[in-house]
């Protein structure tokens, strides 16, 4: 048997080192070109995702309801209005928002009649003898669309919808009414991802029970 030479295998030993070198380099090529492509997708998707204005937000309002007061009887022509908000912005400037809300109208006040030495007014029907005080409640849900003239900062906002109202009467009965609405109100920066908010609205119930028209006053935070 014949022994190699030292020249003979250390020339042996560069050849495999340059194919293992080779193979090395050649294995991992995708990798190498993988990792710079992923982060690309990365940060391109995070672009978009914050450039897009297609998102969900949510919120909430509350505040004084005005109620029209040509047909009640013993009831407050000043209430309370609370809702809950999700919405979808599809644009900068426009949204779609669903309200699940609540409003409250109670007793008419008795205290000021009393200091007086008088008596309430008596409704059209008469003062009979089983007449008494009576609240409203009324439970809706909502939809409207939502325009606002520059969303990134303080701005002016419109909006128009419809929906169902739920009332009941108490002593009374259980009625239900369909309304449609328009409104306008101010939006602005409220912390790093609020959205402070005020707007007056009229809500009109032309085919339903007392009352016919609404008119809330609401104070909003909502999402960015």
């Amino acid at each position: 048997m014949t022994i190699p030479s030292r020249k003979e295998v250390l020339r042996v030993d560069a050849f495999c080192h340059r194919g293992a070198k080779h193979q090395s380099m050649s294995s991992s090529r995708p990798l190498r070109l993988l990792i710079p492509c992923l982060v690309l997708l990365v940060a391109g998707a995070a672009r978009v995702s914050a450039q897009t204005p297609d998102r969900w937000y949510g919120g909430f309002s509350a505040g004084p309801a005005l109620q029209d007061a040509s047909s009640l009887v013993n009831r407050s022509a000043l209430g309370f209005s609370a809702a809950a908000i999700a919405g979808k912005r599809w644009t900068e400037r426009s949204a779609l928002e669903a309200e699940i809300g609540f409003t409250y109208f109670g007793p008419q006040d008795h205290i000021a009649y009393a200091a007086a030495g008088q008596l309430p007014p008596c409704p059209s029907s008469g003062c009979g003898g089983g007449q008494s005080t009576s609240t409203v409640s009324g439970l809706s849900a909502s939809m409207n669309a939502i325009f606002s003239s520059n969303p990134s900062r303080s701005s002016s906002v419109s909006l128009c919808g419809a929906g169902m109202y739920e009332w009941i009467a108490r002593p009374g009965s259980q009625a239900v009414s369909p309304f449609v609405q328009c409104g306008v109100g101010l939006r602005v920066p409220s912390g790093p991802s609020g959205r402070f908010g005020i707007e007056a609205r009229f809500q009109a119930m032309p085919l339903g029970p007392s009352p016919r028209w609404m008119i809330p006053i609401l104070v909003s935070i909502r999402q960015r």
